[in-house]
């Protein structure tokens, strides 16, 4: 006879069994291992889809900000003024993670559509580009937290959506649509207001956001066209992506930033030995962002994923300015006001044209 409390111990065991094996079980189905086909599949899973594209976007409007404040205090408090160094972080993280994903834990497979793919010509042709994109987007844009406020960078960020329309019109992803280019256009023209309101504006910081806007603008179509055109999941693109855009910022790392750190008076590992936590963070917070950044480009588009960029940089804006004292000048508030009401446009086309 079982002992008492027995079978309530096993139940318990059952559920957690079940719990786990439907958490792989959705871990594979978002990483592509797994696929439904058919019409009948499609219209029955389509308010399923709509919700999971709003959860991938939720997370990626919270845990961006969170990276951004983090990555600020490392550079400007804590003195760690390697900003190429700091995104090789993440990065390598995002590529460790993809390699054992596939190759060791198992929990998603490479197509064979994908291993056919991956000849070293392709890889060449579309992967590199885009890790080199990667690489400059994310060095320049920590880059610029060297001269600019938190919340001017947000704003300038705004200019992105624009850039990412033009491309997707040029490489015929998007079709042309006066009333959602009008809202778009209204945004970066919120941004271009805003920035002129900037009270301490520095050109070196200005120009240094304008790179980083234009080489996140073309990553992320050139991504678009990688998940589209050749059907790879979201682990298949970052298992291809990720490891050439860390071994290409770590080698701009020894050339730009390693001779550097040799004559530094404070020892750059000194310091993560001081506050590896804030280091930690970073690094988990970069690879989530990264990886939830390929989820909404999947399951939306990658201008869609600029606006909602746009809208988590509002966010920012107003928790820097209201909790960290910086300086939002009254044009800068009109212009970044403009931004968000097209924001908000642009996210009532979008639906109705969905529909």
């Amino acid at each position: 006879n079982p002992r008492p409390g027995g079978t309530s111990t096993k139940s318990k065991g059952a559920n957690s069994s079940h719990l786990i094996l439907r958490v792989l079980a959705l871990l594979r189905q978002a990483t592509g291992a797994t696929r439904t086909s058919g019409a009948m599949a499609a219209s029955r899973y389509v308010v399923g889809d709509n919700a999971v594209a709003l959860l991938y976007s939720v997370l990626y409007m919270t845990v961006g900000p969170a990276l951004m404040l983090v990555n600020k205090t490392i550079l400007t408090t804590l003195g760690f003024t390697y900003p190429l160094s700091l995104a090789a972080m993440g990065l390598t993280a995002d590529a460790v993670f993809a390699v054992l994903a596939v190759h060791v834990f198992g929990v998603a497979t490479l197509s064979p559509t994908a291993k056919e793919t991956l000849s070293p010509r392709f890889y060449l042709r579309h992967v590199v580009p885009i890790g080199l994109l990667t690489a400059v987007a994310l060095s320049t844009g920590n880059a610029a937290y060297l001269f600019l406020t938190v919340a001017f960078t947000q704003m300038l960020k705004a200019a992105t959506p624009v850039i990412t329309l033009v491309l997707m019109h040029m490489f015929g992803l998007q079709q042309s649509n006066r009333l959602v280019s009008t809202a778009v256009v209204g945004i970066s023209l919120g941004t271009a207001i805003a920035a002129y309101g900037e009270i301490n504006m520095s050109l070196v910081g200005f120009g240094i956001m304008m790179l980083s806007d234009c080489a996140e603008a073309t990553r992320t179509v050139l991504t678009q066209v990688l998940l589209a055109e050749h059907k790879f999941s979201v682990l298949e693109s970052l298992y291809c992506i990720a490891p050439s855009s860390a071994g290409l910022m770590i080698l701009t790392i020894t050339v730009v930033e390693l001779p550097r750190m040799l004559m530094a008076d404070v020892s750059p590992l000194h310091i993560v030995s001081q506050y590896p936590m804030h280091f930690a963070l970073s690094t988990v917070l970069g690879f989530v962002v990264n990886f939830l950044g390929f989820l909404v480009i999947q399951t939306t588009s990658s201008v869609t994923l600029k606006v909602l960029a746009c809208a988590r940089n509002a966010g920012l804006v107003l928790f820097c300015a209201i909790f960290l004292g910086e300086t939002v000048s009254l044009v800068q508030a009109v212009g970044y006001t403009l931004a968000l009401l097209c924001f908000g446009w642009y996210n009532l086309l979008k639906l109705k044209l969905r529909r």
